[in-house]
């Protein structure tokens, strides 16, 4: 059995800017992508862990809502990231789960998140992102 990892990304900005600067910027460059290649479909799950499909032209206004939720992005058929979202007081909180990646999968994930996200904004001055991780 695999230790669950979780990396909780704390972004200070509005649902809309932070969900794009996650994954338009960071998790695309890891090759994630929202829809599944085998059928082009944006999944999540329900409360009771069945999978459910969000209309890929209605994801902006889900999006938009301000509503928790999480989705699964895909990097190709058979590997995929699953990321929830949660508002909080001043920040959203993004959970990205790793369970059932490799070493090197996990380590880009956190690499590209560390230099696109957090590096880059230190040096911008604009940081508004902090980082944990969590094994349980």
């Amino acid at each position: 059995m695999s230790t669950p990892c979780v990396i909780d990304l704390f972004i200070y900005a509005d649902l809309e800017a932070a969900f794009d600067l996650l994954i338009s910027k960071v998790l695309s460059e890891c090759g994630y992508k929202l829809q599944n290649p085998s059928n082009n479909e944006i999944t999540t799950f329900s409360e009771e862990g069945e999978i459910k499909v969000i209309d890929p032209t209605t994801i902006q206004a889900v999006i938009s809502s301000n509503q928790s939720l999480g989705v699964q992005l895909w990097k190709d058929e058979s590997r995929d990231l699953y990321i929830s979202w949660k508002r909080g007081d001043t920040f959203w909180k993004f959970s990205l789960f790793l369970d059932g990646m490799t070493l090197e999968e996990a380590s880009e994930i956190i690499n590209t998140i560390f230099s696109e996200l957090i590096w880059k904004q230190k040096l911008e001055n604009t940081l508004y992102t902090e980082m944990k991780i969590f094994i349980e």
